[in-house]
């Protein structure tokens, strides 16, 4: 059960001497990253073998690492064997603002060590980007390691957003719904798609989410959609109804971007949107349903999708459609009055 981590007792604690990742411990943390997901794959076989080979794992590590900022630590064992590392780089963006990240190849510990390594780790990583006003921190952790969940919990973190899997079986899903046409929207569908455009964005404003979207997107709804209506790599499938020719909710199909998180014969469901009034009807699943089917003729065998967890529709309706999470963005704020309080600490 999640959450059910007891921290072995301090004098039962292995030992660990936290320093910064070098170059000569990147062989090793490749072979942690394989070794963790050789560890997933057992609870979710779906995901794609070659990753437990570290040569595959490699760029992936050096990639985060050469992320400009990047910061990387690692625990060495009383035999000077690594026992785990973290590495992660700023994303100084107007939506996410001074932020740091650490992504799914940018943590992994021994298969031995003590989980609550984890926490050490993070305290020495994410110290310097502290005292660097750098106060919103992210990670991405897999659901199928608890004690890692709980461990990054106990630090403060949140689950902000799922990403969640399904297979392109249907299992019951339907294709169709009463009185609802589906087909491909094109470029010509871009007015009646309007009035859904912005649903997620309004969405995300509102309680319990608590989301910004800056103001300046909002003109570029329409052009942005216009452009994707025009991609032919993606299907946009658009459910009206079809007595007055409304629509009522789309969904977007597109070939899943390769990663150790994401099987190889997938794709992605990337906007799924359905107007208020359309809601209990059965559209989205009909919607979401068709888009599998035709998915799973063309080869792919599991669709992956994400949403904000707070929000109420989404974290609801995406499970009930079949999509189960199998990895966290999690999400932490630190005060940002911590500089402050430091400095006006009496010496000890």
């Amino acid at each position: 059960m999640e959450g059910s981590y007891s921290p072995l007792p301090m004098s039962h604690r292995p030992r660990y001497r936290t320093v910064p990742l070098a170059a000569g411990h990147l062989g090793a943390a490749a072979g942690l990253l394989a070794a963790r997901h050789a560890r997933w794959r057992a609870a979710l076989p779906a995901l794609a073998p070659r990753f437990e080979d570290p040569a595959a794992m490699r760029p992936l590590l050096d990639e985060a690492l050469a992320a400009p900022g990047a910061e990387g630590v690692a625990a060495l064992d009383d035999a000077g064997a690594l026992a785990g590392f973290m590495a992660g780089a700023p994303r100084l963006e107007e939506i996410w603002g001074r932020s740091t990240w650490v992504g799914l190849a940018g943590q992994a510990l021994a298969p031995a060590a003590d989980p609550e390594l984890t926490r050490d780790l993070y305290a020495a990583w994410s110290d310097p980007f502290v005292r660097r006003g750098i106060h919103a921190h992210y990670a991405l952790v897999p659901d199928a390691f608890e004690e890692t969940v709980d461990a990054w919990v106990r630090m403060g973190f949140g689950k902000m957003q799922a990403y969640a899997l399904r297979s392109t079986a249907l299992d019951g899903l339907p294709t169709r719904a009463d009185g609802i046409h589906i087909a491909l929207a094109t470029p010509d569908d871009l007015q009646r798609l309007l009035p859904l455009l912005r649903l997620i964005a309004d969405a995300l404003l509102e309680a319990p989410v608590y989301a910004i979207t800056l103001p300046e997107r909002w003109a570029a709804f329409g052009p942005d959609w216009e452009e994707e209506l025009r991609n032919p790599e993606g299907d946009i499938w658009l459910a009206s109804d079809e007595a007055s020719g409304e629509a009522l909710a789309i969904a977007a199909f597109s070939p899943a971007e390769p990663s150790p998180a994401v099987p190889e014969d997938a794709v992605e469901l990337g906007v799924g949107m359905t107007a208020a009034a359309a809601r209990g009807r059965g559209v989205m699943a009909a919607l979401v349903g068709h888009g599998l089917s035709v998915a799973a003729d063309r080869g792919a065998r599991w669709c992956v999708t994400d949403w904000r967890s707070a929000t109420l529709s989404s974290s609801r309706a995406w499970p009930a459609i079949g999509f189960r999470p199998h990895y966290w963005r999690m999400h932490r704020m630190i005060d940002q009055r911590i500089g402050w309080a430091r400095e006006a600490a009496p010496p000890a």
